[in-house]
């Protein structure tokens, strides 16, 4: 939260209650009571801890990880700014470091995915459920809730995902854990089907079956407790989904069914292409309007989104591009988004030009190079905060190709170790600041 703003809302409740308590301080006194004077300040920015996020158990930024994996299982993470500080095989302790990080934003939320790629075709082992039963006493421990997604293929080439039979085998099997920790899960995303779990690229094709997928929504409303939620990828899906007659049918969620166990009522959002490109990473194809205002899938979202839960996750800088502020606030008020991912960059942002001449004169290598001097990938920001990395179509200064750019400074005619001595010079830089 911006600090003047939160400033300007401690000083509103700082005024708010102690007119409250003098208010109550000027009523006449019963018969043999004294009057008492209260005087409540609320919390200022200047108290310990008092420019902290406000802490929501179901709304806010959340981290993202993965869950219920084997001790020092070779998996993608730690997240950056634990690399080398943690174990490089998996351990829960990368997530809940990560949220320890993130707990004066506020964070109370996590995106948890876990994998169940392992068991195509036959039942989850009790070890995998037993690694996701110690994964959830983690996220309990830490005081979080999960952002929950299952899912089996990792990527786009449509191989060795599972059949509908699998799947709705494998929530039979997960529905007690479930049940058993409902009270740690904020909602439970749809997942299951295709890459990542956001129903394409499936290898069965199971995203076109209707039917098929209406059949999981089905069963994973089936789980939940009541008053646990789903979400869907894509408005659209919740449209197929309901027009199946094991749904009941397709209504669209005001006042008079939110908050029903009317199954419209219980099946949210995640758009997982906030801002991607006009079409927001693929979550509103439909020409002409994409992900604007007049394009009724669009609007469906708008209209629903302030009954259920919607989640958003930006694409990694490097995919997605930058992200306008201001439109991101209208788009986060227009949809009220419950949760969002937590991204964090750097003081400088490198920006490092991958034209056709920076091409031709070693922009890859170069890339690399930087890559390994600061121990992050494209997309990255260094653990303490001083550099985001990005790679560019262009940055318009061929003559001095192959070009970084720091900020709004270019450095051109770049080899290795010139870019090396850069970027400790703006590290050196920042040292002498803080230093004085």
């Amino acid at each position: 939260m911006n600090a003047n703003i939160f400033e300007h809302i401690s000083y509103v409740a700082h005024f708010f209650c102690t007119a409250l308590f003098m208010a109550q301080a000027l009523q006449t006194p019963e018969d043999g009571q004294s009057l008492r004077t209260v005087e409540y300040n609320g919390i200022r920015p200047s108290d310990p801890g008092g420019r902290n996020g406000l802490c929501n158990p179901e709304r806010g930024l959340r981290i993202e990880t993965l869950i219920a994996e084997p001790s020092e299982a070779k998996v993608w993470g730690p997240v950056h700014h634990l690399k080398g500080k943690v174990t490089p095989g998996y351990d829960d302790q990368w997530w809940m470091l990560d949220a320890q990080r993130y707990e004066p934003y506020g964070l109370t939320l996590a995106q948890t995915y876990c994998y169940l790629d392992k068991f195509v075709g036959k039942p989850i082992s009790e070890e995998k459920l037993s690694l996701l039963q110690k994964s959830f006493d983690n996220v309990r421990k830490r005081g979080l809730k999960a952002v929950l997604r299952f899912a089996y293929e990792k990527d786009m080439n449509r191989r060795g995902g599972p059949t509908l039979e699998n799947i709705l085998n494998h929530i039979e099997q997960l529905a007690p854990i479930i049940r058993k920790n409902a009270d740690i899960i904020f909602v439970m995303q749809a997942g299951f089907v295709g890459a990542w779990g956001e129903w394409h690229s499936s290898t069965h094709g199971l995203e076109n079956d209707h039917e098929a997928l209406a059949a999981i929504i089905a069963k994973v409303l089936d789980t939940l407790p009541a008053d646990r939620m789903t979400q869907v990828r894509v408005p659209k899906y919740k449209r197929w989904v309901l027009s199946q007659p094991i749904l009941g049918g397709h209504q669209v969620v005001d006042d008079q069914i939110a908050h029903t166990s009317a199954p419209a009522a219980r099946i949210g959002f995640n758009n997982d292409g906030f801002l991607a490109g006009q079409t927001c990473g693929g979550t509103w194809p439909e020409e002409p309007y994409f992900s604007n205002l007049n394009n009724p899938e669009f609007d469906y979202m708008t209209d629903e989104s302030p009954y259920i839960p919607v989640d958003g996750e930006l694409f990694w800088s490097d995919q997605g591009g930058k992200v306008d502020g201001l439109r991101a606030a209208i788009r986060m008020r227009l949809h009220h988004y419950s949760s969002f991912s937590l991204v964090e960059r750097g003081k400088h942002i490198i920006k490092v030009c991958d034209g056709t001449a920076c091409h031709l004169r070693g922009a890859v290598n170069l890339r690399d190079e930087i890559s390994r001097h600061l121990g992050i990938s494209a997309g990255e920001t260094t653990a303490d905060k001083m550099f985001t990395l990005e790679t560019v179509a262009c940055l318009g200064a061929c003559a001095l190709a192959p070009v970084m750019a720091v900020g709004s400074q270019y450095h051109g005619q770049l080899t290795s170790e010139k870019a090396r001595q850069t970027l400790d010079e703006y590290r050196d830089a920042a040292v002498t600041e803080v230093t004085g």
